[in-house]
């Protein structure tokens, strides 16, 4: 129950001080094969949100929102890896659902708040990858997406109408010279943008290691 509205405000005080998020998660490790495991498992964040930027903001008045109120983020990921002699496959997904309740707060140039309504928002959203190794060679692709089964966004009860499933296709390709050094060169097509826009990005790495050697991650 959310606490009256005379008093909302002075109760997020408790947002800038103290922990106020809260994790959970479960994992297990299956052999699959000799030469393959898989890892997997669910996961949970949950606590008070008080952020900015949940919207652009408004061209004609400069007006920026935020939310104040809980949000509940649950996950689940399973990770797949092979490798056999100078062959290695790794794949990788996660699907992610946002709940989150509170009041979305419009707030002018000055600092000052301009208006407060009840905020509704549950969002999905996934992602899967694979990456093929060959001795010092890497080859990896990657797609993300927005909304597959739900995207609700109510303010004041109604329903907000967003155009399009903001989603992103990425590859790259890795050399490894040495176990210390690695050149990368990605690729992106984003059409993240609420708007329609389109963005191309290119990256090239150059990666090195100087001093102790790290530990193998998993």
């Amino acid at each position: 129950r959310r606490p009256p509205r005379s008093t909302l405000f002075p109760y997020t005080t408790l947002f800038r001080s103290g922990p106020h998020a809260f994790s959970a998660f479960a994992k297990v490790s299956i052999d699959t094969s000799d030469d393959s495991t898989l890892y997997a498992g669910p996961s949970v964040m949950f606590g008070s949100t008080n952020s900015t930027g949940i919207l652009p903001p408004d061209a004609s008045t400069g007006n920026t929102f935020g939310v104040r109120g809980n949000s509940s983020l649950y996950g689940m990921e399973a990770v797949w890896k092979w490798k056999s002699g100078l062959h290695g496959v790794n794949v990788q997904g996660e699907y992610l659902y946002l709940v989150q309740n509170g009041d979305l707060t419009a707030t002018d140039p000055s600092g000052a708040f301009v208006s407060t309504n009840p905020l509704k928002r549950h969002q999905d959203g996934a992602y899967i990858q694979a990456l093929y190794r060959y001795d010092r060679w890497r080859m990896g692709a990657r797609y993300d997406r927005l909304e597959l089964f739900d995207n609700t966004f109510e303010v004041a009860g109604v329903q907000q109408a967003y155009s399009g499933k903001p989603w992103r296709a990425t590859g790259s390709l890795e050399f490894n010279p040495t176990e210390f050094t690695r050149i990368r060169a990605q690729y992106s097509h984003d059409l993240s943008a609420r708007n329609g826009q389109v963005n191309n990005e290119g990256i090239l790495q150059f990666i090195f290691t100087i001093g102790a050697h790290p530990a193998h991650s998993f």
